[in-house]
């Protein structure tokens, strides 16, 4: 265009230059199209565009009219034939030529206008086509774009600056002890309802939907019913969890937003049942010295076992240590009823019935490790079973016996056992490997199905795979739960060679039939060393795993010679399991011996240290005490409260057997003497936490 122009103020130059300049200048168009929009010119091709404006076709919305200046630079009449809108999107464009000029005089200009006046929504183009006898522009184009909105209100939630996205947002409350009483709750959580549209949002309802823990949450809501555009709105939400575990409900926002008409997203929580809301203390009706009542304990919904392995077969002392076990039954919380006593049907001097207890539902089985194989004692100490049946509100049947079908001298089968719906595991540590005794002290599992009301079938016999002399497998560490059951052998050495004596292992088993069992799968220590009794304790509740370490030194440098320790294992697949996480008490110290008892239901663990001295200073010599952990997250674990005795002294072994089923934790004391003035010198006791 300059080169059109090149005789601009020619008279101000000679003519010599004059001359020079009809040489050098090219032949002129003397018509040449240019398009400006305010100052800016806009070359053929090139784009203009609207930005952001609300769809819906209504000319109260649309953008202003823009003017264009069609130019005329050549020294000829530019005529304009016409100027048009084409393209997909040019129904969203308006055009005002009225005032065109169609001959544009040399160096003169006319205008033209276009509007953005989206119908719907989305990014829009269109081609404005100006038709002129510009010899080389002849089709001047121009691109029209712009961005259509729709008018309606955005809904969007935040909890403090964090967005929550709709139906895969979610916010969790953390730990809550529960009481659902209002005693101990999260607070109120506030919540922000943006309206990021550009019309009013109007909110209909808050609430939680149903087939969630609705009970656990409660909504305040406080929002206003109408959030103008750009406005915002709060409401809130409190946890009161009314039971102890996971936590979950889906909360609603009802609004006008066209497309998030209902805004969900999911609240979470975990209630940390706060036990010690009440102990209750319980011991035998018939209580004397050297009972042991408490050596073992278990819970199950309403009903609590204790056994009394030394009992001595009632008036008169007519059996020593034939033992005996009581059932207590729970009539309000933590109230319980006069006590239902079992004991064997065929009682014998040192049997130790009651050694070791387990009840589910409505089936108790004990063990009598020192039983002799009946009359005559053809076999001593080969150990027999006997399960229970309840038939009414704490009335139970005369039992139904079990031996080992390869009953020998010295098995101790029922030295410890474990009850779960139809399946019932009894360990047999002495058990020497099966005929001619290749393995003396390699221990065995025998596994019982129950057929009928009661009558249990053939037993499915496990070992451990690589099993050894001395490894004591089953030795008081057996657990069963569902199709899965865990087996402690707390001297096995580490494997081929024997590395590491004492060391210890577990082996959990899984069910594939009707009371068919795979090979097992082995556990240990992540952190094994010698003599750490690894599997003293096992304990098993869905896909969760506890492993006691009772000798174990309490970690790297071996601080506290054993103090304990406990592992917790998750299952990852078809039995398949972790490598652990290892808990250990906050107070942990010499000789504690933290893990010789534990029990694990749901998101608890409970874990014994009847060796604990009562705190610092060590007051009390075994006197006892048990903690509780809570799980925080897929296998990860966190100290609770630490439990004891409030009547506490020396010698109580307080921890020596600990149980947990729902908000009921039962921990035995078999050295308790009876109460002020030790009046029954390990009689024994045990006390029930809510």
């Amino acid at each position: 265009m300059y080169i059109k122009n090149c005789f601009k103020n020619i008279y101000y130059v000679s003519v010599v230059i004059i001359t020079w300049m009809l040489v050098s200048c090219p032949a002129l168009d003397p018509k040449e199209i240019n398009l400006k929009q305010d100052y800016t010119n806009i070359s053929s091709n090139g784009i203009y565009d609207f930005g952001l404006i609300v769809a819906d076709g209504d000319d109260n919305i649309a953008s202003d009219y823009i003017d264009f200046t069609i130019q005329n630079l050549g020294t000829a009449d530019l005529t304009i034939n016409s100027i048009s809108i084409a393209g997909t999107n040019k129904e969203d464009f308006d055009l005002d030529d009225s005032d065109i000029f169609n001959v544009i005089p040399p160096q003169d200009s006319t205008i033209f206008s276009v509007r953005f006046d989206p119908i719907t929504a989305g990014e829009k183009t269109a081609k404005v086509i100006i038709e002129n006898n510009d010899a080389d522009e002849g089709k001047y184009l121009l691109t029209v774009i712009g961005t259509a909105l729709t008018i309606e209100p955005e809904i969007n939630i935040k909890q403090g600056v964090n967005d929550i996205i709709d139906e895969t947002g979610s916010y969790n409350f953390g730990i809550i002890h529960p009481d659902g009483t209002g005693g101990e709750t999260s607070g109120e959580v506030n919540f922000t309802i943006e309206n990021l549209g550009n019309e009013d949002l109007e909110i209909t309802d808050i609430s939680l939907t149903a087939g969630g823990d609705t009970g656990d949450f409660n909504v305040n809501d406080t929002a206003a019913s109408t959030v103008e555009a750009g406005g915002s709105t709060t409401f809130s939400v409190v946890f009161d969890p009314l039971s102890g575990g996971d936590k979950s409900v889906t909360i609603k926002i009802d609004s006008n937003d066209s497309d998030e008409a209902e805004y969900t997203f999911l609240l979470t929580g975990r209630g940390y049942i706060q036990f010690e809301n009440s102990i209750q203390k319980i011991f035998a009706f018939d209580a004397q010295a050297n009972d042991q009542f408490g050596f073992s304990v278990d819970v199950s919904g309403d009903y609590v076992i204790v056994g009394n392995p030394n009992e001595r077969g009632g008036d008169g002392d007519p059996i020593g240590n034939a033992g005996a076990a009581y059932i207590y039954y729970r009539t309000g919380t933590n109230t319980w009823d006069s006590v239902y006593k079992i004991s064997a049907y065929d009682a014998q001097y040192n049997d130790h019935f009651g050694m070791s207890v387990s009840i589910d539902g409505d089936y108790v089985i004990v063990g009598a490790y020192g039983e002799d194989g009946g009359l005559g004692d053809p076999i001593s100490n080969t150990g027999a079973v006997y399960i229970f049946h309840r038939t009414g509100t704490n009335t139970w049947d005369t039992g139904y016996k079990i031996t080992a079908y390869e009953a020998q001298v010295s098995d101790y089968f029922g030295m410890n056992v474990s009850i779960s719906g139809d399946y019932a595991i009894v360990g047999a540590y002495g058990e020497d490997g099966g005929g001619g005794n290749p393995l003396s002290l390699a221990g065995a599992a025998y596994i019982y199905h129950r057929t009928g009301i009661n009558t249990w079938d053939s037993v499915y016999k496990i070992t451990a795979p690589d099993a050894q002399e001395r490894d004591y497998f089953s030795y008081s560490a057996v657990s069963i739960d569902g199709d899965y059951a865990i087996v402690g052998a707390y001297q096995e050495d580490g494997g081929p060679g024997d590395p590491l004596d004492r060391t210890g292992a577990a082996y959990i088993y899984r069910r594939t039939g009707t009371n068919i069992w795979d090979s097992g799968y082995k556990i240990v220590a992540p952190d094994a060393q010698a003599s750490d009794y690894f599997g003293r304790s096992v304990s098993i509740d869905g896909d969760y795993a506890i492993v006691g370490a009772w000798h174990e030194d309490g970690g790297a440098g071996d601080p506290a010679e054993d103090a304990g320790a406990a592992y917790i294992y998750h299952r990852t697949g078809t039995n398949t399991w972790n490598t652990g996480f290892r808990i250990d008490a906050f107070d942990a110290q010499t000789d504690d011996w933290f893990g010789a008892s534990v029990s694990i239901y749901g998101d608890y663990a409970i874990v014994g240290a009847y060796a604990e001295e009562g705190g610092p200073g060590d007051p009390e010599s075994f006197a006892g005490a048990a903690y509780i952990f809570n799980r925080t997250g897929t296998n990860e674990w966190v100290p609770g409260q630490k439990i004891y005795a409030p009547d506490a002294q020396a010698s109580d072994y307080f921890g020596i057997s600990v149980a947990i089923d729902g908000e009921y934790i039962i921990v035995g004391a078999s050295g308790e003497a009876g109460g002020e003035g030790d009046p029954l010198y390990d009689a024994g006791a045990a006390y029930i936490i809510y």
